[in-house]
């Protein structure tokens, strides 16, 4: 269950942060979850 709530919560940040910066995403077209939390402020 744990597992479960960690990952939907994963993918709908991810979601949200690309929706926030499409720049950021055509940079890095696939960039992991802890990478992305690690720098928010960047654009």
């Amino acid at each position: 269950m744990v597992l479960l709530l960690l990952v939907m919560v994963a993918a709908i940040s991810e979601l949200q942060r690309r929706l926030q910066r499409p720049q950021a995403a055509e940079s890095s077209p696939a960039p992991a979850s802890g990478e992305v939390a690690k720098r928010p402020s960047e654009r």
